[in-house]
């Protein structure tokens, strides 16, 4: 709906490898995917684990209690997931939608100096959902990461441990002007673009706000105070062109304002930023 997702992916595994089993239940009402994988840090991707040789389980349902009806609510859908594993090594920073960082944790490769690790049992949850009638599309998620961390590095904390847990939603829309069904697997414009044939395609304006919240424990020990903001909240508006099932155009306006880190010059002040993307899929 978007050119860049919102904040709870950057406390979600965004790329991972593993094996996994899922299906479909009831005719396609309730998907169920279960699996084990090797484990990435928040908003993390890999293809092979370095830092530890522990594994994350994955758990994910997702219902559509009325997709085989002719109801208001065929569109419908309401899931909860999961991992549960435990990871060593190097935690990633975040970014805003204009991918500046906001925030990052103390690190550091001189021993006199803080450095902050994962080191234990890494926890996240998020429930989530939509709703598709006609022209309109919501969407919603909300996630929890809650992670073991260490200093283990030199200066003042050296040696402190913590369980971290932030928090990240985004509460989303769109409404398609020209009439076509919206979807969560896309929009088929009736009459796709078509210079000869009078065809335009169809059109669609969306808007999302979203969150990001750190831990207050964080501070100081774990990150600094002075750089690194403690949330992060982003409005956007949009507007989407498909020209046909396969190729997209959106444009975006994005304004963040951060909380803390009044020494940090990016979140000092607001983000103002646009955003376009030119999309072919198969």
């Amino acid at each position: 709906m978007f050119v860049e997702r919102a904040y709870p992916t950057q406390l979600l595994p965004n790329r991972d490898a593993g094996v996994q089993l899922h299906g479909d239940l009831f005719g396609g009402a309730l998907s169920y995917a279960v699996g084990i994988f090797n484990g990435v840090a928040d908003g993390g991707s890999g293809d092979f684990e370095t830092a530890d040789d522990e594994k994350d389980g994955a758990a994910r349902l997702f219902a559509q209690p009325f997709r085989n009806t002719e109801t208001a609510l065929k569109g419908l859908g309401l899931g909860i997931a999961g991992t549960y594993g435990n990871q060593e090594g190097a935690l990633r920073s975040f970014v805003s939608p204009g991918q500046q960082r906001f925030f990052a944790y103390r690190t550091s490769t001189a021993a006199t100096a803080p450095n902050v690790e994962a080191d234990g049992d890494h926890i996240r949850l998020t429930p989530q959902g939509y709703y598709y009638w006609g022209p309109l599309g919501i969407f919603g998620e909300y996630a929890i990461s809650s992670q073991d961390v260490r200093q283990v590095g030199g200066g003042a904390g050296a040696g402190s441990t913590a369980e971290l847990r932030h928090t990240a939603w985004q509460i989303a829309a769109s409404w398609v002007l020209t009439g076509e069904e919206n979807s969560w697997r896309g929009i088929t414009p009736k009459r796709p673009f078509n210079l000869s044939g009078g065809g335009w395609g169809a059109w669609e304006i969306a808007a999302r706000y979203s969150e990001l919240d750190i831990d207050d424990d964080a501070f100081p020990i774990y990150a600094n105070p002075d750089t690194s903001a403690t949330s992060a909240k982003s409005w956007t508006i949009g507007v989407n062109w498909h020209l046909n099932r396969n190729v997209k155009f959106n444009l975006n306006y994005e304004q963040t304002d951060f909380e803390g880190g009044p020494d940090n010059l990016i979140t000092a002040q607001k983000e103002h930023v646009i955003l376009t993307r030119a999309q072919v899929s198969f």
